[in-house]
């Protein structure tokens, strides 16, 4: 695993992208919802604060301090998503879920190395990495439209509803080391044992990890 390359940062509503090539990409998407007026006001108020301090830096340090204010916001994103008490409970039923779960699964080794990922009740968290396929790479930004939109449907079908299921904004980031690797996967399985919902990640039933990297946890 290469530990640096150059990247391109872009900004999307709320939540921070960064795209990169054929390299391990954290993502996290949540269900469409409104979120409350006061968690949204702290977390644009730290965003701001963010965008302030950065220009403050010479542009050798922007870099790391990019990063380093992308796992903030990060940070702030989940403990709301895992605060709310109000939210849809489409992730709730497990045979949504299912569906889910297959989408994600039937683009592995096509579109993507799948490596991990964890289901909540009000979002997601996935570890893969884009494919190159005969000279062709599969833009992240694909990916998601084809995971959010193939889920949306087969799960509407069951709800006997129509419309994306998912907030059109996800959050994106670039695996730059091994060690990184490993940590991101390790938060991955332990979001339920963060919210209080198992006291193992173990006996969460939507978290998943690749049989080659079991061993490690």
């Amino acid at each position: 695993m290469v530990d640096k390359w150059e990247f391109k940062q872009e900004y999307k509503r709320y939540l921070p992208h960064i795209h990169s090539g054929n390299m391990p990409c954290f993502i996290t998407w949540r269900l469409k919802f409104q979120i409350p007026k006061v968690n949204m006001d702290k977390y644009n108020n730290l965003k701001e604060l963010h965008s302030q301090e950065l220009s403050t830096f010479a542009p050798e340090q922007q870099e790391s301090q990019t990063q380093k204010h992308q796992k903030q916001l990060f940070a702030a994103f989940d403990d709301i998503m895992h605060n709310l008490e109000a939210y849809p409970q489409i992730l709730k039923d497990d045979d949504n879920v299912s569906e889910l779960k297959k989408v994600i699964h039937a683009h592995d080794k096509v579109m993507y190395k799948l490596y991990c990922y964890c289901i909540m009740p009000n979002h997601v968290h996935v570890l893969l990495e884009p494919l190159t396929i005969e000279n062709s790479f599969t833009p992240l930004s694909k990916i998601m439209q084809t995971i959010k939109g193939s889920s949306s449907y087969n799960i509407n079908k069951l709800r006997n509803a129509s419309g994306s299921i998912w907030q059109k904004e996800s959050y994106d980031h670039v695996v730059r080391s091994d060690d990184e690797f490993k940590r991101i996967i390790g938060y991955i399985l332990n979001n339920p044992v963060k919210s209080g919902l198992v006291d193992n990640w173990h006996d969460w039933k939507h978290n998943w990890i690749a049989d080659e990297l079991c061993s490690d946890y």
